[in-house]
């Protein structure tokens, strides 16, 4: 998920523009693939937006500037700007229902016992590099 906050999409600590949310939502689609790529804007919760995405009513020029680069699709376009999203809301609802009359696991873990359990996923070095 891209994020719109305007100080999160650049390093230097200035705002940023549509163009550096489109180098973030180009950079992830490269390294993700299109199937994992969204954005939001966090309208409601933050006070700095980049310039040319100051409210969703700017969305259409975001969508229109990607679909010009000749790199995006009108599918590509569906994916990110709703479809995916859908996808993985489907997908969410089929485990709540499977998982509908388990109860919630209420156990404490130890650090030790977190890294061993899920010490094959690469994100775990990052939370808990080596000692």
């Amino acid at each position: 998920m891209i994020s719109f906050y305007g100080l999160y999409a650049r390093c230097d600590g200035k705002n940023s523009t549509m163009e550096d949310i489109i180098g973030n939502i180009e950079h992830v689609r490269t390294k993700a693939g299109i199937d994992h790529v969204g954005f939001g804007g966090d309208y409601d919760g933050v006070d700095v937006l980049p310039e040319g995405l100051e409210d969703v009513s700017k969305y259409p020029n975001l969508l229109a500037t990607l679909i010009d680069t000749g790199r995006w699709s009108e599918e590509d376009i569906a994916k990110i700007s709703h479809k995916n999203l859908l996808r993985v809301f489907e997908a969410v609802e089929k485990v709540k229902g499977e998982l509908k009359n388990e109860e919630p696991i209420q156990d404490t873990m130890t650090r030790q016992e977190l890294i061993d359990k899920y010490a094959d996923l690469k994100a775990i070095t990052a939370i808990f590099p080596g000692d």
